[in-house]
């Protein structure tokens, strides 16, 4: 059964920090926001965990290099952005544990773009990671994710993706898809994607790319899960939102 956070819980908020950058191990930090709001000036925000987690290269295409995801029919490329956590931590508190998910863009190899993300449960001690994946299957490129966690512990992550094969009039325009998790599901395994929208165009003209994607829990139900992003019907910079909602099997 999911449970509130607990009174007094902090506000929960991570980094990731990659060893060929930042030194030491390839990991992620948790940090306790705890507010004062009678004294503001005596708040902290405190580094209470650096999780060890599977090696990884968080840099697409160069450290802070925008151009990056190749288009079908276009020279512009769009930004990974690699360089930072997509969506905040989603937390729940199932009583005996509680449960952070996250994800981010990781080079997979070749410059290309795969979406890195875990499950980070807390009991008796502190955070630690429960099962942790890179999703990448195929040749395309996958970014701009989010990422939630029902009240079953189905979970669900969203995405931009797209492909550019070696003729450039070929491929897949950006578009909207995503792929979810069972609880019962073998661990730091995701299913088949599936897609929300098939864009039909490229963005030309700029490399900016979104600000940003969301899969969020509707709470009435505690179930159906809500994920939007962008995705282009004509060549420019006149950008489509799809709204898109599922719930997974057996949840009622």
């Amino acid at each position: 059964m999911v449970e509130s956070p607990r009174a007094g819980a902090p506000g929960l908020f991570y980094t990731f920090k990659d060893d060929a950058f930042h030194g030491g191990t390839d990991r992620l930090e948790i940090f306790e926001l705890r507010v004062d709001w009678t004294t503001p000036g005596t708040s902290t925000f405190t580094r209470t965990d650096a999780i060890d987690v599977t090696p990884y290269t968080y840099t697409v295409c160069g450290f802070f290099n925008f151009n990056c995801i190749q288009q079908p029919l276009a020279l512009q490329r769009v930004d990974a952005v690699s360089e930072w956590p997509m969506w905040p931590l989603a937390y729940r508190n199932f009583g005996d544990h509680q449960t952070l998910v996250a994800n981010f863009t990781v080079d997979v190899g070749g410059d290309r773009a795969g979406i890195r993300w875990y499950e980070l449960r807390k009991g008796g001690g502190g955070w630690a990671v429960h099962q942790e994946g890179t999703h990448a299957p195929g040749a395309q490129d996958r970014w701009m994710g989010s990422i939630a966690m029902d009240g079953f512990g189905n979970i669900a992550l969203g995405y931009s993706i797209a492909w550019r094969s070696g003729n450039p009039r070929t491929g897949m325009f950006p578009s909207l898809a995503y792929a979810a998790r069972l609880p019962g599901d073998p661990l730091n395994t995701l299913q088949e994607e599936a897609q929300l929208v098939a864009g039909t165009a490229p963005q030309s003209g700029s490399n900016r790319w979104g600000d940003y994607s969301a899969m969020s829990v509707d709470p009435v139900d505690d179930c159906t899960f809500w994920y939007t992003g962008e995705y282009y019907t004509s060549r420019g910079t006149q950008w489509r939102t799809r709204i898109g909602s599922f719930k997974m099997p057996g949840c009622e």
